[in-house]
């Protein structure tokens, strides 16, 4: 009960609240370092085979979409709000040990028979100020893991967009090399369709291997076809996790070539390339444990948990606080009085309170925090036991698919050689159509095992990237929302990053 040297009966409830004012603390900024990660493919070397299609000016890179989807992603944006209604959330939790100040002003019309009427006004205000609460210190703990726990979900949820986005990237550029595959294919069966009808102009060949020309140039038009709307789709799906409005009007609509349809879609730029090198697997693990934003937010929710059990437990013990109250009356509206100034009180006071009143509440309530809490532990552990094997299973599939680009590449040459022997001997006579068919499809199935092993290589990569938590290092620092941070830094290149440490360039 708070208890005052001066007490005046409050008169009927008209109220207005004149001032109220909160104060914050400012959080300090959450700074991660990182080794930069691989997180583009790497520039087409000399040795590309002849099927890649090489990268377009008007493309958009891996970088340039990792950029926009920090702008337009929605998902991103929406964890970016997140952030500022933590910063909301803070403020409350600290606001319980700023000073409160309320003010009251009563008036009315007064007027006594036979006299005459008259206005007056009674102001009435009260402060009060915390001396002591248990619970403060562990609130003001809260208001800050809150906004901490924010900012790594945020990291969370771009870690996971970009990753998306990034295997999505790579699906666009295998199936565009799909399709340069088909195409390829299809233009030398036109060539084979053309040398036959001149053969059978001369006389050389009969009616039955034009035909059998014809039908083979026919039956690659449904497979370009779904490699065609293979690619489309992958693109919806790229423009998808860059934020994209495919409804809306796109600049790249205008190329050469491009029709409505594709209007809003991006065009990757680039080829898909063999990146290979050895995992310290030690080294990763020190640094994924160090960076990992998911095992950083369950840290900072077992705190939080922590601090709630605080919180919870200081409502057991006493309150103080400081209060002091102001009364303005005017002297008129007393029955007795002297003229003079209005009347004006003061009075002043330290107040205590401790009520202790709930029933197990509190003890329940401590209870669930602490089951929380250890539920949050539990996950840490086990994530934090889980990254040496993801780690090593990384490492396998990188040997595996580097293994399986070298067969494929070697398998191609051979295909591609077989195949122009076979054309020579088509174009002499000394072949039929059955064996450039089966040339064909030799050559169809190297290259799509050479496709397909690239991307696993670069699939297991960006895997790699996840579980070490490096997709932070590509986040610019105007796309991080910490109020804290008033300069703008540019985005650092994701191309000339150097290797992560702890890892070597050869298998």
């Amino acid at each position: 009960m708070k208890t005052f040297r001066e007490r005046r009966r409050a008169a009927p409830e008209l109220a207005f609240l004149l001032a109220s004012f909160f104060l914050s603390f400012p959080l300090p900024a959450v700074e991660i370092a990182t080794t930069p990660p691989p997180l583009v493919p790497a520039t087409p070397s000399a040795s590309a085979p002849a099927t890649a299609v090489p990268a377009g000016t008007a493309g958009l890179t891996l970088e340039d979409c990792y950029r926009e989807a920090l702008r337009n992603n929605a998902l991103i944006r929406s964890a970016r709000a997140g952030f500022e209604n933590a910063t909301g959330q803070k403020i409350v939790l600290q606001s319980r040990a700023l000073p409160t100040l309320t003010a009251r002003l009563y008036g009315g019309i007064r007027g006594d028979i036979g006299d005459k009427p008259s206005i007056f006004a009674i102001l009435q205000s009260n402060f009060y100020q915390e001396l002591f609460d248990a619970s403060t210190p562990a609130a003001f703990r809260k208001g800050r893991i809150t906004v901490a726990v924010a900012q790594q979900n945020f990291y969370i949820t771009t870690t996971k967009e970009l990753n998306a986005l990034r295997l999505a990237f790579y699906q666009a550029l295998a199936a565009r090399e799909n399709v340069a595959v088909q195409q390829s294919i299809r233009t030398r069966l036109q060539a084979n369709l053309t040398l036959q009808q001149q053969a059978a102009a001369v006389g050389r060949v009969g009616k039955q291997e034009v035909d059998t020309a014809s039908l083979r140039l026919a039956e690659i038009e449904p497979t370009l076809s779904i490699a065609k709307g293979d690619y489309r789709q992958a693109r919806i799906e790229l423009a998808t996790h860059m934020g994209r409005d495919l409804d809306a009007d796109s600049t790249e609509a205008a190329l050469p070539g491009r029709s409505d349809l594709d209007s809003g879609l991006p065009l990757p730029k680039g080829t898909l390339e063999s990146v290979t090198f050895r995992i310290d697997y030690q080294a990763e693990t020190d640094y994924a444990l160090a960076h990992r934003p998911d095992l950083a937010a369950l840290k900072l929710l077992m705190a939080s948990s922590q601090s709630d059990i605080e919180m919870t437990q200081g409502t057991r013990l006493p309150l103080v606080s400081l209060g002091a109250g102001l009364s303005f009356i005017p002297r008129g509206l007393l029955k007795k009085h002297t003229d003079g100034l209005p009347l004006t009180t003061l009075g002043e006071g330290i107040g205590a309170s401790w009520l202790i009143l709930d029933g197990g509440a509190v003890r329940g309530a401590v209870v669930d925090y602490q089951a929380t809490r250890e539920g949050y532990g539990i996950l840490l552990r086990q994530l934090q036991s889980d990254i040496p094997r993801d780690l090593r299973q990384i490492a396998d599939s990188l040997r595996t698919a580097s293994a399986m680009v070298d067969s494929s590449t070697l398998a191609v040459a051979l295909a591609e050689e077989n195949y122009r022997v076979v054309e020579a001997q088509i174009a002499n006579g000394t072949a039929v159509s059955l064996d450039l068919l089966n040339a064909q499809t030799n050559l169809l199935n190297a290259q799509y095992n050479r496709i397909n092993a690239l991307l696993e290589n670069n699939t297991a990569v960006a895997q790699f990237d996840t579980v070490t938590g490096r997709y932070l290092e590509f986040i610019p620092q105007e796309g991080v929302p910490d109020p804290t941070q008033s300069k703008e830094k540019t985005a650092p290149s994701a191309i000339a990053k150097p290797r992560p440490s702890g890892t070597s360039a050869t298998p």
